[in-house]
């Protein structure tokens, strides 16, 4: 069979003497030298998720969905929660002078708005955070670093 292989040079260093070297592309295609069509990139795309989604399982791609979409909607979500709490003019039409009198309506979407700013404008950063902090556990862990 016809055995394929890059034709471009990578420069990388020796880890030994750190001397600059020159060695043939490990790959058949490498990413630098395929410039596909709008079609095979599509393909490439689903290609690739498919095999993401074989190999991680389900629940991995999900998970980045999930991402994606709490990352999308914070921004949004926590400015019509403030607006709301502040009683700006966009929402004063819909419940009159707010605080100096306060109708059913407005209470019920002053309360909805706190549950929602402590539980996502609040619980989301500190779970990023809990998150970022855990996986530098694992890493230091990993690497065994000791300060």
């Amino acid at each position: 069979g016809t055995i394929y292989e890059c034709t471009h040079l990578t420069d990388d260093v020796d880890a030994e003497t750190g001397d600059a070297m020159q060695r043939k592309c490990p790959y058949a295609l490498c990413e630098r030298h395929w410039r596909p069509n709008v079609a095979q990139a599509a393909l490439s795309r689903v290609a690739s998720i498919a095999y993401v989604l074989w190999d991680q399982g389900p629940m991995h791609c999900f998970s980045h969905v999930l991402v994606g979409l709490i990352l999308l909607l914070y921004t949004p979500l926590m400015r019509t929660v403030l607006l709301v709490l502040a009683c700006h003019p966009l929402f004063q039409c819909a419940f009159g002078r707010c605080f100096q009198a306060p109708t059913y309506a407005f209470v019920l979407s002053a309360y909805c708005a706190c549950v929602t700013l402590f539980a996502f404008g609040l619980g989301m950063p500190a779970l990023c955070i809990q998150t970022l902090y855990r996986r530098y556990q694992y890493l230091r862990l990993a690497f065994r670093r000791d300060d």
